[in-house]
């Protein structure tokens, strides 16, 4: 009687699971998580762009703010599921950086942080699984990203949108991009990590 009573139970467990409504169900789940994982996203890139120009602190080192910036790109790409997560970041904080109050009056602004978290995301797609939990690999990814940005700039600069700040060598400000978004990524990778290891410990 008993086990009939588990067999009955079971029967009707896989029902809910696999009957088209619960299949919808889970979709509909997924769906959720996902939208407000992309608006947690959106936030992070606001909130990024907020405090920088808050904090302005005058370094005069070019793409010290590639520290902070790839730091919060590598930590959203390894806790996102969603394979434009970065991107996403990104529009929160191109966006934010449109906005006059803000303070950023150069137009290529939302490129800066548009373009080095796309190629964020396209190194995270075509790179090996295992670059995934790799501090160096994740390091490295962080500094090649960031290193468009001045590309971006020298772009601009040739068609005039913008202007040049200190007559710096290209080759010095792309290599001071890297360095800073290469410590920035580091430390982002190795606290996630860190912290991942903890977790599933516990």
């Amino acid at each position: 009687m008993e086990q009939q009573q588990l067999l009955q139970k079971a029967e009707t467990m896989a029902s809910i699971q696999f009957s088209p409504a619960g299949v919808a169900d889970a979709s509909g789940l997924r769906d959720f998580l996902r939208q407000r994982s992309t608006v947690v996203l959106l936030c992070l890139g606001v909130l990024a762009v907020i405090a920088h120009a808050t904090f302005r602190i005058p370094l005069n080192l070019p793409g010290h703010h590639g520290l902070e910036w790839m730091a919060l790109l590598v930590i959203a790409r390894q806790g996102a599921s969603y394979r434009w997560a970065a991107g996403v970041v990104a529009i929160g904080a191109a966006v934010t950086a449109m906005v006059p109050a803000i303070g950023f009056h150069n137009p290529l602004t939302p490129l800066y942080y548009l373009v080095p978290a796309l190629a964020l995301d396209l190194m995270w797609r075509v790179a090996p699984v295992r670059w995934h939990t790799s501090v160096p690999a994740l390091a490295g990814m962080a500094a090649l990203a960031f290193a468009t940005k001045p590309l971006v700039q020298a772009v601009g600069l040739m068609a005039g949108v913008t202007q040049a700040h200190g007559g710096q060598a290209l080759i010095y400000v792309i290599a001071m991009h890297m360095v800073f978004a290469l410590v920035g990524g580091a430390v982002a990778a190795a606290l996630w990590q860190s912290s991942a290891r903890r977790r599933s410990t516990s």
